[in-house]
């Protein structure tokens, strides 16, 4: 009954998040990549090390999906955890619609 009662509430909030966190697991991956990228070909390059790296998109690309998993892990934590706010202030509204007295705040 929550969840179908409010079910515009539960579709807007989802389809926003899953577009911004898709977007931000790209950004910290592709930011990862990148650093890997500077570093390989800046830092280990110019220093006088025997190191020699032919190229830096493997890595890279390891890192990338490193990165992704890492944000993709982060992002679903914090996704569950906007769920579980949205149905606490769904069950709120539900119970208190009648008397006025919200547990949550009027800002």
């Amino acid at each position: 009954k929550l969840l179908v009662s409010n079910a515009a509430r539960m579709t807007a909030v989802n389809v926003v998040s899953a577009y911004v966190f898709f977007l931000s697991k790209l950004v910290v991956a592709f930011l990862c990549a990148l650093c890997t990228t500077i570093w390989i070909e800046k830092i280990l390059v110019l220093s006088d090390s025997d190191t020699t790296v032919s190229s830096a998109f493997g890595p890279s690309i390891c890192t990338f999906i490193l990165g992704y998993v890492v944000a993709y892990i982060f992002y679903e934590v914090v996704d569950f955890t906007i769920d579980v706010l949205l149905l606490c202030f769904c069950l709120d509204d539900l119970r208190n619609s009648q008397t006025g007295d919200y547990f949550a705040s009027r800002r």
